[in-house]
């Protein structure tokens, strides 16, 4: 009997060794392979009637930390932040230019600047208007191209919202797939390692995307939840549903990010979702998305970018009001035949001012043809504008006429050689602090109604004999002088544009203060240049932290071939040994039977 059960012990020896040497060599083998835990075979002592009969392979285990893993999803979601983060900011720093860059808004405007200064100094040549055109349409360019930057990042933002979505609803049948698989292996009794190692890796990059927490019951199935709570995979599978929007400005309004259960066949809604984030333009725009490329991605869009897209949007109307009141102030040599607003109006628009302004007929050489409309508002009794036009008209007589065309106020010189100029004076109209021609937009330099369609005016752009650079006589009358060529007080005043000090409300980061506008210029691409910075070095900081766990995480569930040989030559001696019990034991079992 004992001879029986020493064959037995010796079987029982080789099956365990081949099953153990079995897991090494799978461990060998995906010593490289991304996501593999190293298995562990566990042998246990066979004990029948209270005798020891042998060892038997008890289970294969995956070598794992839970908490190493918790940490590594949680890392990934806040690295995933950084790495979107980063990335945009670094092509809005390239789009900007930093504080030491000579591309920025402000080096335009200080180059703006000085091609007034220049003209001012000989406002005869005719060639430096070309230059002061040219230099006005590159700060155009620059606050519009910046403007477009910003909203077309926004955009980018608001598309890879979609594709992070669609990573994640990817992950999430996949980890409930492996779940029944899981299920299935436990309750049959069978290795599931490889399945559980293939749901960690489908959870780490659902990690990257959102920020989650996982619960694992007996049956071996993986719960989902967002960090809030949101469920996500449960005794059901749910899906995100987001749709981005067709284009993107200040003023759209984005869907919403839910979670909705669904059938895990056909996809199709089985019942009511929750809100994870909330639909709305960016200033109203809530979420429970604490962490990941999502979280990244949202705080671009409603956060940063838009703030960045405020920023230049501010800066655009405070340089074309400021240019835009000096320019109206001024008058060009010769002046224009007619004057016509960018300010849309109708003449049944209420209108009131106080102040007074002067309007006269010019010839070519800058004489006063006819008598001057010397206009007070505030004695002007019009309450409409079609009451200001016939105040004109009666004041201009024959030789020129004012009316509202195509919803635009336009004063014309009734001759054709002759030209229209103004002397605003100290004209303002009520309930804003514009005078008279500013208001309208007659003399406009800057026209749009935000940075994106920033721009010179047309009128200007294609005839730049139409920049202003002196004023109308207040004092000249019939047939004398009102306007000289040599005159450069209009474009002197359009240059101290650059120097004046303008109150800025807080804005997207920026502090409210008083700057002048290449100072504000420059306080954004500083600020800009800052985050970019910041992003950039907590992006190397997360990332050194994440090696860091995955380094840990790696030396304890991943594979030593080292450790494995050893492993290996210990079973093989194992093995060896066991062999040699069952020979031994075989033989001394044969020379019995003989001796019976």
């Amino acid at each position: 009997m004992s001879l029986t059960l020493a064959l037995t012990n010796g079987l029982s020896g080789l099956i365990a060794s081949q099953g153990a040497l079995s897991v090494v060599s799978r461990n060998v083998a995906n010593a490289n392979t991304v996501g593999y835990s190293r298995q562990e075979a566990s042998l246990e002592q066979t004990v029948i009637a209270g005798e020891g009969a042998g060892v038997n392979l008890a289970n294969v285990s995956r070598v794992v930390d839970e908490f190493l893993i918790r940490q590594k999803r949680e890392q990934g979601s806040v690295s995933g932040a950084a790495d979107v983060t980063n990335t945009f900011l670094q092509v809005v720093q390239a789009r900007f230019g930093t504080p030491q860059g000579n591309s920025t808004i402000s080096n335009e405007l200080s180059d703006f600047a000085t091609a007034i200064d220049t003209l001012a100094n000989n406002p005869e040549d005719p060639a430096l208007r070309f230059a002061v055109i040219a230099a006005a349409q590159s700060v155009s360019r620059a606050v519009s191209g910046l403007a477009t930057t910003a909203q077309d990042l926004r955009g980018q933002a608001d598309q890879e919202i979609k594709q992070s979505v669609d990573i994640v609803n990817a992950e999430l049948r996949n980890v409930f797939e492996l779940n029944q698989q899981i299920q299935a292996a436990t309750l049959s009794g069978n290795d599931a390692s490889t399945l559980k190692d293939q749901r960690d890796l489908a959870v780490v990059r659902i990690a990257e995307q959102v920020d989650i927490s996982t619960f694992v019951s007996s049956n071996g199935a993986m719960s989902i939840l967002t960090g809030r709570g949101q469920s996500l995979i449960e005794n059901e599978l749910f899906q995100l549903q987001y749709t981005p929007a067709a284009s993107v400005n200040g003023s759209t309004v984005f869907g919403a990010l839910t979670t909705v259960p669904v059938d895990p066949t056909t996809l199709a809604p089985i019942g009511a979702g929750q809100t994870l984030v909330t639909s709305g333009t960016s200033a109203t725009v809530t979420s429970q998305i604490d962490s990941g490329r999502l979280k990244g991605l949202f705080d671009l869009r409603d956060g940063t970018l838009n703030d960045l897209a405020d920023q230049v949007d501010t800066l655009a109307n405070a340089v074309r009001e400021q240019y835009n009141a000096a320019h109206n102030a001024g008058v060009a040599f010769p002046p224009p035949n007619a004057l016509t607003g960018t300010r849309a109006v109708a003449s049944s628009d209420a209108f009131a001012g106080t102040g007074t302004m002067r309007v006269a007929v010019v010839d070519a050489n800058g004489a006063v043809v006819g008598t001057p409309a010397d206009i007070d508002l505030a004695a002007l009794g019009a309450t409409t504008v079609g009451g200001l036009v016939t105040a004109i008209n009666a004041a201009l007589g024959a030789d020129g006429t004012a009316a509202v065309v195509n919803g635009k106020l336009t004063i014309t010189a009734t001759n054709s050689a002759n030209g229209i100029a103004i002397n605003e004076g100290s004209s303002q109209v009520t309930g804003t602090t514009q005078a008279f021609s500013h208001y309208f937009g007659l003399n406009d330099l800057f026209t749009g109604s935000g940075a994106i369609d920033f721009a010179v005016n047309t009128t200007i752009s294609s005839n730049p004999a139409r920049l202003v650079t002196a004023r109308l006589s207040t004092t000249a009358t019939t047939g004398q002088t009102a306007v000289t060529i040599g005159d450069n007080s209009a474009i002197q005043q359009l240059g101290q544009v650059t120097d004046l000090a303008n109150s800025f409300s807080a804005v997207g980061g920026l502090l409210a203060g008083t700057f002048t506008l290449g100072e504000y210029a420059a306080a954004i691409t500083c600020l800009n240049a800052a985050r970019g910075s910041e992003a950039e070095a907590r992006l190397a900081l997360e990332q050194d932290l994440q090696n860091s766990i995955d380094h840990r995480a790696a030396s304890f569930s991943g594979v030593n071939v080292d450790e494995e040989m050893a492993n290996m030559i210990i079973l093989q001696n194992a093995f060896s040994a066991s062999a040699k019990v069952m020979t031994t034991a075989n033989e001394m079992l044969d020379t019995l039977l003989q001796m019976v």
